[in-house]
């Protein structure tokens, strides 16, 4: 049975470590798509695998089995739609998405709001990615 390549996330697209996680918070731009946070940095060249970490905090979701849901729809979501961040002009290389919102998710709808937020993060990025290009012309 052929597995299907597309759809999956593997350990290289997750954003791990506390060194990674520190450098992305130190140069990271936000972007809010409630009930999404979004934390990514750029890269001046276009990135083919993109890091993606998720994360559902402890004042919010005090029962872990609430936070754990939280970050497998999360997980879930990205693995669905991550093809809209591996876009061939590109130029995020780590986002790390936290859920902000107060009550439990529905699947559906935390899904639709993690596409507008990576069609917006494509959207940022490309008019950086032209700026970049049209200072490195002047």
């Amino acid at each position: 049975m052929l597995k299907n390549t597309k759809n999956n996330f593997p350990k290289k697209n997750k954003l791990k470590g506390v060194v990674a996680t520190q450098q992305l918070f130190s140069v990271a731009k936000q972007k809010k798509m409630f009930p999404v946070k979004a934390f990514y940095s750029t890269s001046i060249h276009n990135i083919k695998e993109v890091k993606i970490g998720v994360s559902a905090p402890k004042k919010i979701f005090k029962r872990a089995v609430d936070r754990n849901f939280v970050k497998r729809l999360l997980r879930e979501a990205v693995r669905k739609n991550k093809h809209i961040l591996q876009h061939e002009n590109t130029c995020v290389d780590k986002i790390m998405l936290i859920y902000i919102g107060n009550t439990l998710p529905v699947s559906l709808e935390l899904e639709q709001k993690i596409i507008s937020l990576f069609i917006e993060l494509n959207n940022d990025t490309q008019k950086i990615d032209a700026q970049n290009t049209q200072n490195h012309e002047n």
